[in-house]
């Protein structure tokens, strides 16, 4: 995972440079993002640590599913210190699932629920 996100952050500021971006988004999961206890990564080799080394201002995104909306055992140790400064999203995991079925089950779904298919 260190060496991973050592290249991510290397492109990055390569793209960030070549392009004159003034905005860069990254799209990984949390253990890449800010650390995680449960593939033991610390907060010290994660992106938003990376990131900020180089001198860039992070935000990290964190989804979650509604029903782990404050857990922070997910979270690496060392990461804890600094979760106020996560923003996390709650429900996209369960959007993202309910986009993933097929169509008939979907339309199903949202016939027993009352919803409407969009």
């Amino acid at each position: 995972m260190e060496l991973s996100n050592r290249a991510i952050v290397d492109n990055a500021i390569a793209h960030i440079e070549r392009t004159n971006a003034r905005l860069y988004i990254q799209q990984c999961g949390r253990a890449h993002a800010v650390g995680s206890s449960e593939h033991e990564c610390n907060f010290q080799t994660s992106l938003m640590a990376r990131f900020e080394e180089a001198g860039f201002h992070v935000l990290p995104l964190l989804t979650s599913a509604e029903k782990d909306r404050n857990r922070s055992e997910f979270l690496h140790y060392t990461a804890k210190p600094r979760q106020a400064e996560f923003m996390r999203i709650t429900g996209l995991q369960e959007f993202t699932q309910f986009m993933m079925l097929r169509e008939d089950a979907k339309r199903q779904i949202c016939k027993k629920s009352h919803m409407k298919l969009f």
